[in-house]
């Protein structure tokens, strides 16, 4: 019996040409204030390009700096018009081809990203994507604290964790992968068909 296809699709410099946290901190309070945050934070974000620095603790840093405190509902509606009017400007042409030429064969389409689910949402629905598999902020009294914890940091290995929680049944499934960066090997490991920055 064919088995089903599974496409498995990284989405910062991915389907987008840039990590879309620094994209969406931008949009809502401006490149320049951006800018002075890397400056005045250069030590933890050295701490991290040496690995001493997890990468759940410096996205919680950004996140908490620029939304820590605002109502979850303001929020959303933050994500929800930046993967409609900016998000756009960032995908990957060839990318978005190679998700349109999947959905031309019905095959299955998941994203698992360590960014938050907030903006790709939004931005899958366009698409018809359903299957969304990223990183959980913390939100207390419906207030974003900014705050990503290990455990539901998706990224690395934990990728594939979060994405069996979602498909279990890989054998069931051809599987296709992309991605652009070391910490995607996990799903790039299960592909029948890995393309790691490229999509021929």
């Amino acid at each position: 019996m064919q088995k089903d296809t599974l496409v498995i699709f990284d989405f910062d410099g991915t389907i987008t040409t840039e990590d879309t946290i620094n994209h969406f901190c931008a949009f809502h309070a401006g490149k320049l204030r951006v800018i002075m945050f890397f400056i005045t934070q250069a030590y933890s974000v050295l701490k991290y390009m040496i690995g001493t620095c997890t990468n759940a603790r410096i996205k919680s840093m950004i996140l908490n700096a620029f939304f820590g405190g605002m109502p979850y509902a303001e929020f959303v509606n933050i994500a929800e018009r930046y993967a409609d009017m900016a998000l756009p400007f960032i995908e990957n042409g060839a990318c978005i081809k190679k998700i349109e030429w999947h959905k031309s064969q019905k095959h299955r389409i998941a994203i698992v990203s360590a960014s938050p689910k907030e903006w790709i949402i939004p931005w899958a629905k366009k698409y018809g994507i359903e299957d969304i598999i990223a990183s959980e902020m913390e939100i207390i009294d419906d207030i974003v604290t900014g705050n990503i914890s290990e455990e539901d940091n998706c990224y690395g290995a934990n990728k594939l964790a979060f994405l069996r929680k979602k498909i279990s049944n890989f054998a069931d499934y051809y599987i296709y992968s992309y991605a652009d960066s070391r910490s995607d090997a996990a799903i790039l490991s299960i592909a029948d068909k890995a393309f790691y920055r490229r999509f021929e």
